[in-house]
């Protein structure tokens, strides 16, 4: 047998179209708000795309997302639930930060990661659910597999590419590097990615997670 040591927990969901039209059409709603409010590329990115990041907003909150932000609060507690990761008895995630990612032709972004955050994510908002525009890759996390050695190969590979879908979302540790590969179509790709962190202050968007 091959005992599969060290795996790391991704969670991708991808939903039906009843379960995620409430959120599209809010965040339809709010979108040219959060356009005007400003987009740009921060000066210290290498990657072409067009982001708030760089302001330091919670964009989820502060433009009253409340229909996304409880969708990314129910499959943040469910992926952190089958992880079975274990805190302390008051424990509590909140999610402190989030912002937008607008990828048009040829945009993308490079390698990354969020490492202070306890889980980080990203909800797609609008794509076209094709490899070319614009997959999501994660990367090998055990630095010698990434430099080629046993047993990289066809069942265990450097990068994972996943192709997101529109009322999609994904998570995983905010430590693991990941990128966004070049947007080869004339169709926008739009994203929200947050991240969670761990502290006991208790408010509408924080979860529970210590013991039940």
């Amino acid at each position: 047998m091959i005992l599969e040591v060290f795996p790391v927990p991704v969670y991708i969901y991808q939903p039906k179209l009843e379960e995620s039209f409430v959120v599209q059409h809010e965040i339809k709603a709010a979108l040219p708000n959060i356009i005007e409010q400003g987009v740009g590329l921060p000066a210290d990115r290498e990657a072409k795309l067009k982001t708030n990041v760089h302001l330091f907003l919670n964009t989820i909150t502060d433009h009253n997302l409340s229909n996304l932000g409880r969708y990314i609060k129910t499959h943040t507690y469910n992926y952190f639930k089958e992880t079975q990761a274990f805190f302390r008895q008051d424990a509590r995630m909140e999610l402190a930060r989030s912002w937008i990612n607008i990828y048009d032709n040829d945009e993308a972004q490079e390698w990354h990661s969020h490492g202070d955050a306890f889980i980080s994510g990203t909800y797609y908002y609008k794509c076209t659910g094709k490899e070319d525009n614009g997959q999501i890759s994660l990367r090998q996390p055990g630095v010698q597999m990434r430099g080629g050695m046993f047993p990289i190969g066809d069942k265990y590979q450097i990068n994972l590419d996943i192709t997101p879908q529109e009322g999609g979302i994904i998570l995983f540790p905010g430590w693991m590097e990941h990128k966004v590969r070049p947007n080869n179509t004339h169709d926008t790709r739009i994203s929200f990615s947050f991240d969670w962190f761990v502290n006991n202050h208790i408010s509408k968007e924080s979860i529970y997670i210590g013991k039940d």
